[in-house]
């Protein structure tokens, strides 16, 4: 079956940096967030975790989408994917911390699956299943199966 629908958001080819840092731990999140974190920051570091925030702006501006996937993803979200996947590759990332609030745009992926939208944090920590699947919406991938990060705290 061909699926001839078009997705905007899919494009390529997809350029990365490595010129932002890579932490153990590290904390995704708008810059005026990041003061909110200097007591959980300061209480991991005196756990001996190498532990840091990148912002979303700094993800936003070196990367534009996630070469994982085939087609590539542009989109917010798979430039954070594409972060964390350098990171952990060519860093020591085992765990992330994507953090937002009510007046700032969290990175999130939405998935279709049996006629439902969702949102899933699965995308940024399974870092090798092809999300585009050729924009067919029936097909969801292998997530939860292999998850490369891991961290989750959920706060509504």
């Amino acid at each position: 079956m061909t699926n001839y629908n078009l997705n905007t958001n899919i494009r390529s080819p997809v350029a990365a940096t490595t010129t932002l840092p890579y932490y153990e731990y590290v904390i995704i999140t708008d810059a005026s967030l990041v003061n909110g974190f200097t007591d959980f920051v300061n209480w991991k570091k005196q756990k001996g975790i190498d532990i840091g925030i990148v912002t979303t702006n700094d993800i936003y501006s070196n990367y534009t989408g996630d070469n994982i996937s085939n087609p590539v993803i542009n989109d917010n979200p798979g430039k954070v994917r594409q972060y964390l996947k350098d990171a952990h590759t060519n860093g020591s990332t085992t765990w992330t911390l994507i953090a937002g609030d009510y007046n700032t745009n969290v990175p999130v992926q939405f998935k279709n699956y049996a006629n439902t939208n969702f949102p899933t944090d699965a995308y940024f920590s399974d870092l090798h299943a092809n999300w585009s699947n050729n924009n067919n919406p029936k097909v969801i991938p292998d997530i939860f199966m292999y998850d490369d990060l891991s961290a989750r705290i959920l706060r509504t």
